[in-house]
Parts: structure tokens; C-alpha cells; sequence
């Protein structure tokens, strides 16, 4: 069954209807064509010079010819229209956008003038079928389809009556502009594009991101709001969707894909593609679908993450080479535009050069920029199309957004030179072309992915799904035109002249606003703005434009405007003369919307001072401390010692809920309420008024922490009073305390100002986050604390540290060499065992924590503290749910990078701190995590910032109060454990070697001593460093699992380091070891190479970016070198000859050296390692005797004094 269709479905098209139904009212003989009109029997029509031609299909096999033309306007009616457009302009600007007036027919018929037909005798009509009847059925199917070419087009009725669309334009002292063509991304061969040979134009390109200038271009992207400013300019119901409403179905859309980017959740992890280049592959064709048509090409991928696994593919793509390009075939995998950025979207944004190269780097900002936009609706639809009328539709950015324009140019500054290559033509995209391609690319696949349209129509799947629109009609051929005309009104704000409308206050008592409209010359702001009078007095040009053009213009955007303010069309109509006065509720409107609507349209807004900033009502919790209660109100009952009420922000002005009902009883739009005015939309007044009705939410006293720190609670501004701020504040500064009596050290005074805020978290029962850079010494500030704790006797019960095992060793030494009154004791090792009943202080590990949790869940613990805290930042691991599951009266974090990858790990460490502080993790990732990694959102920046400062301190060795505070080179001794393995071989060698020593002497014995010495040296360093044999595995060295966990901490703060042996065997193993672990290639620097090649390894450390790690064999290396690049030093085996070590460390502690230099030494526990460097440590003479005679002294011991050093302890 045909569906019936509706013929002329705008006014004036149902005019032509309801005029021919008038004619035929005697006859009826209309209705005969109605089913032919209904079921596409008029193959095609057209409108020329005034005379329809159509060809409908009858009975016959050929389709019959029919002619129709009306009556012409005598030359006398002709007159009177023109007088009539004269004296109102409005009226022909709106028939320029398609519409006719209304006033229009009316003017005429006062005029005694009918533009639509009034009998058949003013109808000239003929058919070529057998038919007598006039009209006949092919006749009257062409009259219903006329009232659809009309609807299109109302210029057609003053075209039958033979008047052309320039006379009605000149009439009203117009000229359109000539239309400028549809912008063509241009293509250029390769061979014509020359590169700077320091850039190479290629994906090598070496450039460094603005974070700064990139976040503030976000921030001003994130603040567009122009969903609603788009739907009020479109017209209602367009004509090219006889369906329904196609505008309600875009607005859907849109509002579909700001709520889905909103709710996206980011992949935990970024892939390391620091070497991965890529290309986007253009198909070539002429009018080329964006994504189905298009690929990205990578190459040199470290490692393809899962899911865009793609076919191995073989391409010819251009390369920069001294300057030109060229074109050379490399090997990587091809991938649909849709499958790399679908995984893009669900990325963190890529910032950094040394975590992602240039390609990667630029398709993730690319891809935020996007989502930005789209979830800003500051995007459109544009129409691509053929000359036969087939097209499909790609979405571009918004372009009246000036922000959009410096996201655009940010863009261009990364994309090089061979990113979008077009294969067929050998050709490449360049500049503002690429970067607008590759938006559109990304924009379209937003909208693909996230619209969630389900109409089933070809228009539809042409707008949502990617789908293409084939011309299968006649009535089909002008829908893209239509389209594109319906949308044009989006495209406005490029004009170099447009209309400023002024604001002028309210003169005498009545509170009504006047509105004036001038035009500007945007090209020279120079230019004194002209009253619109003063434009249609002139007579031959403005601004150096021909007038009519200027008129044209400038009545084109008020028309547009006076769609969604319709004051502006009496300012038109007459011609300027009119000021309309504008009531406060109209102004206020105005000033919510109309703004950035006429920003859109390109129209300046000129308001007053006293409306510039405007006061609008919004809602607050305030919260108050009851009456009565003492002073002493902690964090953990807020909720118990406060009172809560609504209150409503004015500005400064704080109105309770009675007064603010009571303003907007008697006051409505832009009101003068003591000296101040304020905008009280009835929208936003009906809204406030709704939530003070409502019952008060209930808080925690964790969230009325964190709302009284930032100012905001459940999206409501939230109002503390001065007793409850005043008490915040305590909360959130730290007390002066004294040092601990019994502490053998000497604090620096960052140090102590750290230990003084733990210990005042501490006593208010809050948890504390300690994020001290590497080296500034986060382990002494909390022995310290654990010190004065047990000094005031609030050491209940022992305190638990929970570190890596590299870390173990390093606690107890430095508990007992700077608190000994402290009783500490590790639980580790195969003879452990968890004895607390006498112990201030109990060390243990993450991995015998997790195996036996149920231990220490048995315990009381007054201190439970996490050293390296990142150990917990995958909040469902195993590890972290059994730290979290110990309980304690207070809980301390350790780290230097509490945040390595993603604000998750953050919230992890808080949710152990401070539970619910910073409320579930997915309401932690929705108000924080996706807006900053995504978009880093300024203002979510800096309030999770207030949130979080009482409860993280970090100082890093680069701030200037801390640098004071340092001593240039900070020597560590990091102590390690002899693995199982270790441990099984080193002591067997001693029982077999320790014998014969004692059996033999003079020189004999001395080399037994140095074998023995060497062989413990190997052990310590790696099993396989002495057995030879076997793989270098990181779990069967306690020094290997030290090194790798330095390394890690010393590269994620983007430092170098420097590590020195004295094997070149070892340095071998080191080079194996790091590749496996850190998949980073260490430099190493030994006596074999070259001068040449020591030369570019020093050059390629200090000034390159080849690797963050320099292997030095410690003779080779010694002396002479300098490597002031590194800021880490690490001994990987001792000489324990100072001088030696001090030689090596010089390397990069010398002139030249502006950073604090961290030097690492490994020891091993238990060992002859930790005996002799603390009998080189007790001994001052034998360290200077140790300076000229190295280890010989070694050799001088007696065989006890022997045993006891080697022995395993």
C-alpha cells in the first residue's frame, strides 16, 4: 500500500493547495491527480522563466509532456510590489531565507493584488495525453506537486507571475553577494613539498606540547554551550524529511552523544608505542566517504595492543630525506579509521614526547579535541555531495567557535608534513586542510558511534550511520541543496560586515531596556560603528562595499536573528528608524541565550556595564556549627555537631529561603535589587525554588570535609560559617611539635616540618599521604613519627610497616641507626616469626602480608604504614584488599609517584587513607579522573587539589625551599637480601674456602682471601655472575630487585642514572637484566670500546634521548669522564676504598652538575659486605689506610676475625 503523502506542507505551499482547491471547487476535477501525484507518477518537473514542465506517466509506454504557466503582473502591479518591499526590507530578506511573509499576501491584497491563482482562466495549462478535461488527472498531479517545489523555494510564485528574484532584491535596495564555492581540501604532490631538514617533515617531527596552552584551549572548549543555540536557529520540521521532525531527531542525537562521552570509561593502561609512526590513508576518491574510504597505516610498533591486531601489510608511503620528500615502502599493519579511533576515544590523553611519539601523541589530542567539541555540540553536519545530487554526510567543527580555531592551530603545529597521505594521486593534505580532516574523521565516527538513532530511513542512516544517500528520484535530486541550505544559517559569523545590536538601560521609572542595531566592519575595528538608518540612507558604498551588498548582508543575519528575537524585525522593517523597548522577563531571555546564539550568527552584543555582570540566583548548603557544642569537633563527627540550611548566592549576597521566595514573588527577568541587577530567569527561579521544597541531602562526615576544603557538595555550592571554617582550618594545619627526645638524627627542616604534619594527621585521627621526591628521606620523617609516638605513649600497640622486600633491610637499619629505643623487628625470611607483644615497630612485606593476611588481622596495630605505596593503586588486586582489610588507628602512605598512570591509583591510596573521603570510585572517575585525564579539566584540577592538600604533602627535590635544605650529593645505602638461591651458594663456598685459608699462609693465603673475597662479590651481585651459567633473573638477586626498583622510581621522574660495577661480566648481566625488565637498552661503557664509540655513547647520553641509563665498568669508567646528565648514581659492588667511589661519583657530581645528586650504594645483609662497610664506617683511620692500600688489608685478618666477616648472619 502507497503511503499518502502530504502536499505543500508549508504555509504558502498549502497555500497553492488551498488556491487550486478555491479554483476547482465548481469542477472538481482536482482530486483525479491526487493518487498520481501520491505515487510518484510525475517523473520530473522544472521551473523555468516562469513555465512548469513535467513529465508524468500514463497508460502509454512514453510519459506525457504537460506545460503550465499563470498570468504575468501588469507592469502597474509590478509597481505596487516594489513600493510594497521597498518601504519594508524585512519582507524580501525573508524571502532571500526561503520563507514568505505572511505580510506579504496581505500587503498585496490591500493593494488589490493576488499572488496565487484565483480561476482557471488565469492558469495556461496543456497536456499531451487524449484526455479533454481540463485540468486532466496528469494536469492536477502536477499542481499538487508544485505546492513541494514552492515549499522549497516561495520565489517560484513570484516567478510564475513572471517576476524575476533580482527585481524584488533591488526593490528593497539589495544585491546578493556572489556566493563563494564550497572550500575543497586541496591535495599536493609530493614532489612539491619541501621540508626543513632539522624537522624532516615526517613522523619523527620532534614536538613538544604546550600542556599549559593545551589545557586552557580544553578549558575554553569545555565552556561552549552551543546545543541549544544551534537548535534555536534551525528551522522546524525541514522540508527534506516529509517523515517528521528531522530537527527533534538531530537534537537527539546530540543529546545522545554528549551524555555517552560523559559516562565513557579510559582503559587502565596506555600502550608504549614511543616508536610507533602513522599514517592516515586517503582513499582518493573524488567525493570520498571519511571513514569507510580511510585507514590509518603504523609502523614500528613496540607492541600492538590487544584488539587492533590488523592485517601485515607492505606500503609505499613518503618519508622525509635532506630535505624533500620520498617515497619508500615500509612494513606495519592497516586499520580502519574506525577501529583506531574507537580505541583512541577510550585512551587518557597523550601529552608527553618521551611516553609516545609524535603520531601517537597527535591522534590522542586530536581525539579529545573531538570528544570536546562533541560533548559541546560545537559540531555540524556538512554535506558532500556529487553533481547528480548523491552524497553522505561528515561532521566538521562548529566554525564560529574562535576557540575551535585555536584547537585548529594547535593541531597544524603537530601534524606533520606525511601524516595524511593520499595513495592514488601520491599526494598529501597539509596545514589547516589535514588538521580540519582529521577532526572531521574523528568527529563523524562520534557520531556514528554514539548517536543511537534508530529511525530505519535512508536519511537517517545517512546522517547516523555512515551510510550513503543515492538520488533515486526527481523529487530526490535537490535534497542535498536543501540540506545544505537548511544548515547554512550555521555558517554566518565569517562575514566581514555584520550587524551590532546595542542594549541601552531603562530611562524614567519604567524598567524596560532599548534595543538599537549599528553594523561594524569586523576587518578594521577601527571603524566607528554605523546606525542601520544610516546604512539604507546611504547611496553608493560602505566600509568600501557596494551598499546593496552591505544591505543584503546585514538584513540577511537580523532576519536570522529576529527568528529567536523578534524585536530585531521592527528594527529592520524600519529600517533603523525603530528602537523597540524590551521588558526585563524578554532581556533576560536575551541575555541567557541570545548572546552566544548571535555570537553564532557572527552578531556583536553591546551591553551596558551594569549588565555585564549579571547576578544570577544559585543555590548553597550552608552549614552551620550547633549551638552550645565545644570546640573540639573532629573529623569523624561533623555530621553530628552541624546544622544544614539552604541558602541562595546572589552575588555577595547571601539570601535565606524566605527572602529569596519573597523576591521572586514580585520580581521576574533582569531586576534592580539593592544597587545590584540580577537575572532571574523563571527556568532557573522555578528550579531553586523545586530544590528548596526538598528535603536537605544528607552528608558524611567525609564529604562535609571534602565540601567545606573545595566549596562544594553533591554539585551545590556548600557554605560553611565562620566557627565551622575556623574549625576546618585547624583541621587542616599542623602543629609545631618537638622532635622526639631519644632521635639520633639531625633533621633538615623540610624534613621536620613533614614529620610535624604526620604527626598532626596522626592525632586527628586522619591518614596521610607522604609523596616526598626520591632521596629527600620519606622513611626518617616516619621513624620520627613512630619515635614521638611511642615517647607520648600513644603507641598503644606496635606500629606495621609494609614495604617491598628490597626495602626491608633499609627499615631496620636505619631504625636502629637513627631510633634505637625503638624495639623493631622484620617479619621475613624462612625463620620469621610474629612475636609483637614486646615490639614498637614490626617490618614485613606486600607478598607475606598477602599470603598470610590472617595474621595480621589478628593484631592490633596503633600505625599501619605503606612504603611505596603504589603497590596498592590497582584498587581490585589481591595485594591491595588485604592491606585495606588490617585495621589501625591510624594509616600513612609512602610514595614518590602516588600517581604513575591514572587518578585511579590516587583513589586507591586515599580509599586506604581516609575511606570514603573521596566517595566510590566511579563517582570519583566521573567527577574526577575523566574530565583530567581526558580533558584535563582546569577546574576539576584544582579542586580535587583543595580536596586532597590536607592529606598529601609532596616536595620535590627541585623546589626552591627544599633545594636550600640539601646538601649537593645525598649518599644512600640501600640494603638488599640475599636471595634463596644467593644464600645456598654463598654459604657453601665459605664452609669450603674458609677451611683451606685457615690451612695455608703468607702468599698463598693472601689469594685465597682475594679468591674467596671475589667469589662472595659474584654471589652478592648474582648467582649467575659467579656460576657462569644460566639465566640473569631479577628474584635471585637481592641487588638485581633493588636495581630494577630504583631504576623504575629513577625513570619515572624522568631522570638519569648512572650505575656502576666493577665487572665487565656483571655489567654484561646488567645490560640482559634491565632490557627484560624495563625493556629499556642501557648504554654500556667499558674498556673494550673504542675511543670513537666512547665518545658518541658520552654525547648520545648527555644531550640524547637514546637511553636514561649508563653502565659503567668502574676502571674503565673511574675517572676522567663527564656525565653531569645523570642525577642518580648507583654502586652496584663496593671497593670500599673511598677514594675510588668518590672518582666514580664525580662522574656526575662536578662543575657543570645544577642538580642534587642522589648516590646510591648496595649492600648486602648479612654479608661480608655489610661488616666490612661498617667496620670502614666505625674506623676512620682504616677508611684512610683503605684509601692507598685498597682491600689489601683484608688479607692481614686473622682466620676468627675472617670467619666472623664471611660468616652468614
Amino acid at each position: 500500500m502507497v503511503t499518502r503523502k502530504n502536499f505543500g506542507r508549508t504555509w504558502w505551499g498549502n497555500a497553492w493547495i488551498e488556491a487550486m482547491a478555491r479554483i476547482d471547487h465548481d469542477t472538481n476535477r482536482l482530486p483525479r491527480g491526487r493518487s498520481y501525484a501520491n505515487n510518484g507518477r510525475v517523473q520530473e518537473i522544472q521551473i523555468c522563466n516562469g513555465i512548469v514542465e513535467a513529465k508524468v506517466k500514463g497508460r502509454q509506454r512514453k510519459p506525457y509532456q504537460v506545460t503550465i504557466y499563470l498570468q504575468k503582473f501588469s507592469p502597474e502591479q509590478l509597481a505596487k510590489i516594489q513600493s510594497c518591499i521597498a518601504e519594508d526590507p524585512a519582507l524580501a530578506s525573508e524571502l532571500a531565507l526561503g520563507k514568505l511573509p505572511q505580510e506579504m499576501l496581505d500587503r498585496l491584497a490591500q493593494e488589490n493584488i493576488s499572488l496565487l491563482p484565483t480561476s482557471w482562466q488565469e492558469l495556461n495549462a496543456d497536456c499531451s495525453c487524449p484526455d479533454w478535461a481540463n485540468p486532466c488527472k496528469h494536469l492536477a498531479a502536477v499542481y499538487y506537486l508544485v505546492a513541494n517545489e514552492v515549499d522549497k523555494n516561495p520565489f517560484i510564485l513570484f516567478h510564475l507571475r513572471g517576476v524575476e528574484t533580482n527585481t524584488l532584491m533591488q526593490a528593497a535596495g539589495f544585491a546578493e553577494p556572489s556566493s563563494a564555492a564550497e572550500n575543497e581540501e586541496t591535495f599536493t604532490p609530493y614532489t612539491q613539498i619541501k621540508v626543513p631538514t632539522r624537522d624532516n617533515g615526517d613522523n619523527k617531527k620532534n614536538t613538544k606540547v604546550d600542556e599549559a596552552d593545551f589545557s586552557s584551549i580544553l578549558s575554553s572548549l569545555s565552556q561552549e554551550k552551543d546545543s541549544d543555540a544551534i537548535f534555536a536557529l534551525l528551522e522546524e520540521s525541514p522540508l527534506f524529511y516529509p517523515e517528521g521532525n528531522f530537527k527533534q531527531i538531530l537534537f537527539k542525537a546530540y543529546r545522545n552523544i554528549a551524555n555517552h562521552i560523559k559516562q565513557l570509561q579510559l582503559l587502565e593502561e596506555f600502550p608504549g608505542w614511543s616508536k610507533s609512526n602513522i599514517y592516515l590513508l586517503d582513499s582518493g576518491h573524488k567525493v570520498y566517504h571519511p571513514l569507510t574510504e580511510t585507514s590509518f597505516f603504523i609502523f614500528l610498533p613496540k607492541k600492538i595492543p590487544e584488539g587492533l591486531e590488523g592485517p601485515s601489510k607492505i606500503i609505499t608511503v613518503p618519508e622525509a630525506l635532506d630535505g624533500k620528500l620520498v617515497l619508500k615502502k615500509k612494513k606495519g599493519i592497516l586499520l580502519p579509521a574506525a577501529t583506531l579511533i574507537d580505541y583512541f576515544i577510550r585512551l587518557p590523553l597523550q601529552l608527553s614526547s618521551e611516553e609516545s611519539s609524535l603520531g601517537v601523541r597527535l591522534i590522542s589530542i586530536a581525539t579529545t579535541i573531538a570528544l570536546v567539541l562533541a560533548r559541546a555540540s560545537a559540531f555540524v553536519p556538512q554535506i558532500r555531495n556529487d553533481q547528480k545530487g548523491n552524497f553522505f554526510v561528515r561532521y566538521i567543527p562548529l566554525n564560529q567557535a574562535k576557540v575551535t580555531e585555536k584547537a585548529l592551530d594547535f593541531l597544524v603545529n603537530l601534524i606533520p608534513a606525511t601524516f595524511l597521505y593520499r595513495k592514488k594521486e601520491e599526494s598529501l593534505l597539509m596545514g589547516r586542510d589535514a588538521a580540519r580532516s582529521l577532526l572531521s574523521l574523528i568527529l563523524t565516527y562520534i557520531v556514528h558511534r554514539f548517536a543511537g538513532i534508530k529511525e530505519s530511513n535512508k536519511l537517517c542512516n545517512t546522517f547516523f550511520n555512515g551510510g550513503y544517500y543515492p538520488v533515486q528520484d526527481f523529487t530526490e535530486k535537490q535534497t542535498a541543496r536543501v540540506i545544505t541550505n537548511w544548515l547554512s544559517i550555521l555558517n554566518l559569523s565569517g562575514n566581514e560586515i555584520s550587524p551590532a545590536i546595542r542594549i541601552e538601560m531603562p530611562q524614567g521609572k519604567k524598567p524596560r531596556f532599548q534595543l538599537q542595531v549599528e553594523v561594524e566592519n569586523k576587518k578594521n575595528p577601527l571603524s566607528p560603528l554605523l546606525p542601520l538608518a544610516d546604512v539604507f540612507a546611504a547611496k553608493k558604498t560602505i566600509f568600501s562595499h557596494p551598499v546593496e551588498m552591505v544591505r543584503f548582508t546585514v538584513a540577511h543575519q537580523i532576519s536570522t536573528a529576529s527568528t529567536y528575537f523578534p524585536p530585531l524585525k521592527t528594527v529592520l522593517s524600519s529600517k533603523g528608524e525603530k528602537s523597540p523597548l524590551i521588558d526585563p522577563l524578554e532581556m533576560a531571555r536575551f541575555i541567557q541565550n541570545g548572546q552566544h546564539i548571535f555570537n553564532m550568527l557572527g552578531i556583536r552584543v553591546i551591553v551596558p556595564k551594569e549588565l555585564k555582570i549579571l547576578s544570577s540566583p544559585q543555590l548553597s548548603l550552608a552549614a552551620k556549627l550547633k549551638a552550645g557544642e565545644k570546640q573540639n569537633i573532629s573529623y569523624f563527627n561533623l555530621e553530628e555537631m552541624l546544622t544544614f540550611s539552604w541558602e541562595v548566592a546572589l552575588g555577595d549576597l547571601k539570601l535565606t529561603r524566605k527572602e529569596f521566595l519573597q523576591l521572586v514573588k514580585s520580581a521576574a527577568g533582569v531586576v534592580k535589587f539593592k544597587e545590584h541587577y540580577l537575572l532571574l530567569q523563571p527556568e532557573e527561579v522555578a528550579r531553586i525554588v523545586k530544590k528548596l521544597n526538598q528535603p536537605l541531602p544528607k552528608l558524611s562526615s567525609a564529604e562535609i570535609m571534602q565540601a567545606s576544603l573545595t566549596g562544594e557538595a553533591t554539585n551545590i555550592l556548600f557554605h560553611s560559617d565562620d566557627k565551622l571554617r575556623k574549625m576546618i582550618d585547624e583541621l587542616t594545619r599542623f602543629k609545631l611539635v618537638k622532635l622526639p627526645k631519644s632521635l639520633k638524627a639531625v633533621l633538615r627542616p623540610y624534613q621536620k616540618r613533614g614529620f610535624q604534619w604526620l604527626y598532626s594527621n596522626a592525632d586527628k585521627g586522619l591518614g596521610s599521604c607522604l609523596a616526598d621526591d626520591m632521596g629527600l628521606g620519606k622513611t626518617i620523617q616516619a621513624i620520627t613519627l613512630i619515635l614521638k609516638l611511642k615517647e607520648e605513649k600513644k603507641l598503644d600497640h606496635p606500629a606495621l610497616v609494609i614495604c617491598p622486600t628490597t626495602l626491608v633491610g633499609n627499615w631496620l637499619k636505619e631504625c636502629n641507626k637513627f631510633a634505637p629505643s625503638l624495639k623493631a623487628l622484620t617479619y621475613h625470611g624462612p625463620e620469621r616469626q610474629l612475636i609483637t607483644a614486646h615490639a614498637d615497630l614490626v617490618i614485613t612485606t606486600y607478598g607475606l602480608l598477602r599470603r598470610e593476611v590472617e595474621k595480621f588481622k589478628k593484631r592490633d596495630w596503633s600505625l599501619i604504614i605503606i612504603d611505596e605505596a603504589q603497590n596498592i593503586k590497582n584498587a581490585d588486586s589481591k595485594q591491595t584488599k588485604t592491606v585495606k582489610a588490617l585495621k589501625s588507628s591510624g594509616s600513612i602512605a609512602l610514595s614518590g609517584t602516588p600517581v604513575e598512570n591514572r587518578l585511579s591509583e590516587l583513589w586507591s591510596i586515599f580509599d586506604y587513607l581516609n575511606p570514603g573521603y573521596l566517595g566510590t570510585r566511579q563517582n570519583f572517575s566521573r567527577r574526577f579522573a575523566m574530565p583530567i585525564e581526558k580533558y584535563r579539566d582546569q577546574k576539576k584540577i584544582a579542586l580535587l587539589q583543595k580536596a586532597t592538600a590536607p592529606f598529601i604533602m609532596r616536595r620535590m627535590k627541585t623546589d626552591r625551599s627544599i633545594i636550600q635544605d640539601l646538601p649537593d650529593k645525598i649518599v644512600k645505602n640501600e640494603y638488599c637480601y640475599l636471595s634463596k638461591e644467593q644464600t645456598a651458594i654463598y654459604q657453601r663456598v665459605v664452609d669450603t674456602n674458609i677451611q683451606e685459608i685457615s690451612n695455608s699462609e703468607g702468599i698463598a693465603r693472601r689469594g685465597l682471601v682475594f679468591k674467596l673475597m671475589t667469589s662472595l662479590k659474584q654471589i652478592c651481585n648474582h648467582p649467575v655472575h659467579y656460576t657462569k651459567r644460566g639465566t640473569v633473573i631479577k628474584e635471585h638477586s637481592g641487588k638485581a630487585e633493588m636495581t630494577i626498583s630504583l631504576l623504575e622510581k629513577i625513570i619515572s621522574a624522568r631522570e638519569k642514572s648512572l650505575l656502576f660495577t666493577q665487572y665487565k661480566e656483571m655489567g654484561n648481566l646488567l645490560v640482559q637484566l634491565i632490557q627484560t625488565e624495563l625493556r629499556i637498552a642501557p648504554l654500556f661503557f667499558h674498556g673494550s670500546l673504542t675511543r670513537k664509540k666512547r665518545e658518541i655513547m658520552i654525547e648520545d647520553f648527555q644531550n640524547g634521548n637514546v637511553s636514561p641509563i649508563m653502565i659503567i665498568s668502574l676502571k674503565a669508567g673511574g675517572t676522567g669522564l663527564n656525565l653531569t646528565a645523570a642525577t642518580n648514581v648507583i654502586h652496584y659492588d663496593l671497593w670500599w676504598n673511598p677514594a675510588v667511589e668518590a672518582q666514580a661519583t664525580d662522574r656526575t657530581y662536578r662543575i657543570g652538575q645544577s642538580r642534587n645528586v642522589i648516590v646510591h650504594r648496595l649492600i648486602t645483609i648479612g654479608t661480608f659486605e655489610e661488616k666490612i662497610d661498617e667496620m670502614i664506617s666505625a674506623k676512620k683511620e682504616l677508611a684512610e689506610l683503605t684509601v692507598s692500600t685498597g682491600e689489601k688489608w683484608l688479607s692481614e685478618l686473622s682466620n676468627q676475625e675472617l670467619k666472623e666477616i664471611f660468616k652468614l648472619s
